[in-house]
């Protein structure tokens, strides 16, 4: 695996409340339910941002209790070495019990917490997020929220916060999304 999944992986438990010790094991797409199998293929190029499979996950188990969207087009290989890549979508969905991880809306893995996560599903459902979703598209679904600005660097990034309906963060890099956190907070 990629080592940025593994990171999304270990970001999304954290977020969720849980150390990477609480993470119990992983589920080989063979034992998930019939629903949510599909046959492991390479992603085709382009990348797609959405598919089928994760339309089908929140068709079987409704909107994650928290989530994160990110679009990156960089990967780290397992020499440490930084590459270009074509834009991709990650998602890690935190459930009661599960993390499931998706690249380029192809199912990678599900981990197992050994922590419950306690919450409400999102209404704000990962469908919702494309790479062209901007601050506008989000302000007309949500109401106005916090800008807040953060830096890597020289790296500068537009932020939106919102605390209400639900816990909403977003980022911006040159106009593009580059990631969501839904269902906890994260701070500024």
């Amino acid at each position: 695996m990629p080592a940025y999944s593994r990171n999304l992986l270990v970001f999304a438990s954290l977020a969720a409340g849980c150390s990477w010790g609480e993470v119990q094991e992983v589920v080989p797409a063979e034992v998930l339910p019939p629903a949510l199998r599909e046959a492991a293929a390479p992603p085709p190029a382009p990348l797609p941002t959405w598919s089928r499979v994760q339309g089908r996950f929140l068709e079987v188990r409704g909107n994650p209790v928290a989530y994160t969207v990110m679009f990156v087009d960089q990967q780290v290989d397992e020499q440490g070495r930084v590459l270009d890549t074509a834009t991709r979508r990650t998602d890690a969905w935190v459930y009661e019990d599960v993390v499931d991880v998706f690249d380029a809306g192809f199912f990678v893995q599900e981990k197992k917490l050994a922590t419950r996560v306690k919450g409400k599903p999102t209404r704000l459902s990962p469908a919702f997020f494309a790479a062209g979703t901007q601050p506008e598209d989000l302000i007309a679904k949500l109401g106005p929220g916090e800008e807040r600005s953060s830096a890597m660097g020289p790296i500068k990034m537009q932020m939106l916060h919102w605390d209400e309906p639900e816990v909403v963060t977003a980022a911006w890099l040159d106009g593009t999304l580059a990631s969501v956190v839904v269902g906890m907070g994260v701070a500024p």
